[in-house]
C-alpha cells in the first residue's frame, strides 16, 4: 500500500541520515 510504501521510505531516510549518508542536507 501507498502507506506502508511511505512509511518504508521515511524509515530509511531518517536510517541513512542517522549514519551520516552524503548527499543527505
Amino acid at each position: 500500500s501507498l502507506n506502508l510504501s511511505n512509511s518504508v521510505a521515511i524509515v530509511v531516510y531518517e536510517a541513512l541520515r542517522q549514519l551520516g549518508y552524503p548527499g543527505l542536507e
